[in-house]
């Protein structure tokens, strides 16, 4: 999912914390949340009911926010510039077993006459397998919005 999402999440990571099952029968489909890569933003503490909303389904759905986490945006950089100030808003989000497929995300520079938020790129790795008679050729595309 890629979106203006009016969401401020701050530094929230959006998986449970030192998850585990050692005092607590889980259900058979629970899965655990294992050590993941710390999400950073710029907009540090602040934080908005729709940015703990997103926080929550994120987590509930094993989804990650990749802004803040990927090669190109480690810090997390501001996605909207208004005139009373500036914050990440702008979301890139997916299921947490995509993660590792994912090479880069950058956010572009702002173009002010187009529009208050910048446009945010990002390159997948994905293999294709296509059947072509007897041979099976894997087409390797890259993704860039």
């Amino acid at each position: 999912m890629q979106g203006d999402f009016n969401a401020r999440t701050g530094n929230l990571q959006e998986y449970v914390l030192f998850d585990d099952d050692k005092y607590i029968d889980v259900p058979v489909d629970y899965f655990i949340d294992e050590s993941e890569i710390i999400r950073y933003s710029q907009n540090e503490g602040n934080i908005n009911t729709r940015g703990r909303a997103l926080i929550d389904v994120c987590t509930g759905n094993n989804l990650r926010i990749l802004n803040g986490r990927i090669t190109g945006d480690l810090s997390g950089k501001k996605t909207c510039y208004k005139y009373n100030g500036s914050s990440v808003v702008d979301y890139i989000i997916s299921d947490k077993n995509i993660l590792p497929k994912v090479q880069f995300l950058k956010v572009n520079p702002l173009l002010p006459d187009i529009s208050d938020h910048c446009q945010i790129s990002y390159c997948l790795k994905v293999n294709n397998l296509t059947a072509k008679g007897d041979q099976i050729k894997i087409l390797k595309h890259k993704h860039k919005t």
